[in-house]
């Protein structure tokens, strides 16, 4: 394949599409395979609805010479055209990635930086070995500005988005139990997460860190790394003051970095609740006051954003008020939220719906166990768990209801006798427990 002709096509082309039921006048379409579907089989329908192009790698007949590029793998070819491109772009790159926060943070940085500069941000959470060259190749040179999201659930998967995203700046929202089995411990996700550091300092970029985090903290110093700092250490370039985040956090910030001084006038109020949120708050604040945005534009960024996707959401329903945080749970999210809802001042009555937590391997069935004994701890009665893995330890704990699969609680009616309650509602995203809302009233 001829790399600069595809390149060539690329940019004559009106966008990059890899869904045959999408397809746009004048796209260019790159046949992707997976376990269950062949791109190719897809060709020459995506060019009946107007592809100006199609990349593939399985000879097709009928196709015009000059409207396919016939390659040896088109995942790799879509991995080298985003490598090319980006090359050729000129625009300064955020690499986002952590195990919890990281679309949040990704959200809340688009958010403020989008007040002063064209902003271009990975759309939902197309994060992995496909979503990271589709959100490059939709980068062009009338963005000031880049944020890329960066998931992984093994190790060397960072260090290879690293190198195809070439991130000027790096950011790494925690350190969690998540993707346990993939990165073979705690200890494999340090390593995993590491790979965007170790990239930054190869090539000299800067580094966005939480001063509060302990083990980033290490992780900079072990390779030598200065960084920005934001967190509720007095010794951080901006350092936040947590007002209260009963429902919804509200802090004051200061900032002081390379000889510029400024401070919030009145206290941000966000629409995002549980006192994890904070960190990725005080991370958008730290971004934005370093690029120059000024103070008020900040306040009313974050004040003003509102999430979507299952993450952080308050839904006030009928009778009952939602927290819903159900796109995605491991152990540490799972703990954090746990906390904060047991802290959250309310006059309703509180109620849990937790679904399994997956990727978890050898360490699920402790974990699960552990998440039960906090509920215990921290005297949230009434509870409900929902997945095999929770449903393993029904018997150990006849308080709490358990069901097996999302249908049994549906079907059981549980949902509808759910009235005058605050509802957390979370687990990992193959659970879909969103599903439950139009059940609850």
């Amino acid at each position: 394949m001829d790399l600069n002709k595809l390149y060539t096509a690329f940019l004559s082309s009106s966008k990059v599409s890899t869904d045959s039921r999408k397809i746009e006048k004048a796209c260019i379409f790159f046949a992707l395979k997976g376990d269950n579907f062949n791109g190719n089989q897809y060709a020459k329908t995506a060019l009946e609805q107007g592809a100006k192009y199609v990349v593939i790698d399985e000879k097709i007949d009928d196709i015009p010479k000059e409207k396919h590029f016939l390659v040896k793998d088109v995942l790799s070819s879509l991995q080298d055209l985003a490598r090319h491109h980006r090359k050729r772009l000129k625009t300064p790159i955020i690499g986002i990635t952590g195990s919890n926060g990281k679309t949040t943070t990704k959200e809340l940085l688009a958010a403020v930086l989008s007040k002063k500069y064209p902003v271009y941000f990975t759309v939902g959470n197309l994060n992995n070995h496909i979503g990271v060259p589709l959100s490059l190749l939709a980068i062009n040179n009338t963005h000031e500005l880049a944020i890329i999201e960066m998931g992984a659930n093994h190790q060397d998967e960072i260090a290879f988005l690293s190198e195809i995203a070439a991130p000027n700046y790096g950011l790494i929202t925690n350190i969690g139990k998540a993707h346990l089995e993939g990165f073979g411990g705690v200890e494999g996700i340090k390593k995993g997460k590491g790979e965007l550091f170790d990239y930054i300092k190869q090539s000299e970029g800067k580094l966005f860190l939480n001063a509060d985090s302990n083990e980033l903290q290490e992780m900079a110093r072990s390779r030598g790394l200065k960084a920005i700092t934001y967190g509720k250490n007095a010794q951080a370039n901006l350092e936040g003051s947590l007002e209260s985040s009963n429902p919804f956090i509200s802090f004051i910030w200061n900032w002081s970095y390379d000889g510029v001084a400024t401070k919030s006038n009145e206290p941000i109020t966000s629409q995002l609740f549980g006192s994890y949120n904070y960190d990725n708050l005080l991370a958008a604040v730290c971004v934005g006051n370093y690029f120059g945005v000024n103070e008020k534009d900040i306040n009313d960024a974050l004040s003003s954003y509102q999430s979507d996707m299952n993450r952080s959401q308050i839904i006030e329903k009928e009778s009952n008020t939602l927290y819903l945080d159900a796109y995605n749970a491991n152990p540490t999210s799972m703990k954090a939220a746990l906390e904060s809802f047991a802290q959250l001042n309310s006059t309703k009555e509180k109620t849990l719906i937790l679904g399994d937590m997956f990727e978890l391997g050898e360490a699920s069935f402790e974990e699960h166990l552990s998440i039960l004994d906090l509920v215990v701890s921290l005297k949230l009665t009434n509870a409900i768990f929902v997945g095999k893995h929770f449903y393993q330890h029904s018997k150990t704990y006849p308080a709490f209801k358990f069901f097996e699969e999302r249908q049994h609680l549906v079907d059981s009616n549980e949902l509808k006798s759910i009235n005058n309650s605050a509802i957390l509602i979370k687990g990992s995203r193959g659970m879909a427990l969103e599903k439950l809302l139009e059940f609850i009233s």
